[in-house]
């Protein structure tokens, strides 16, 4: 069945919840479809950094807009040097916003 057939099913389907659907239509994605090359994903940390002025918050929105990111290691070391920051705490924050819970302050 073609893509937009199944889009149609269910998006028209009276049987699903709207959660239900979302659910569906999530399963359409193909896997490689959230795979960013990880140097831009650290590159797109910069902007974050300044408009945030927080690595903490900006960890938070760049896994908010993809929850897949693994962003390259040693750009993100560049990171730290050029800003000033601990490479520990960056990396802390990093993995606590790639497990979804809010870094505390």
């Amino acid at each position: 069945m073609p893509i937009e057939e199944k889009l149609r099913e269910i998006m028209l389907s009276e049987e699903l919840s709207d959660s239900e659907k979302l659910d569906r239509l999530h399963a359409l994605i193909p896997t490689d479809a959230f795979k960013i090359d990880n140097l831009s994903e650290a590159m797109a940390l910069i902007p974050l950094l300044l408009y945030y002025s927080s690595f903490r918050l900006a960890a938070e929105r760049l896994f908010e807009v993809n929850k897949y990111a693994v962003p390259n290691t040693h750009v993100l070391y560049l990171i730290t040097q050029k800003f000033g920051l601990d490479p520990g705490k960056v990396f802390e924050d990093l993995f606590r916003a790639s497990q979804g819970g809010v870094v505390p302050c």
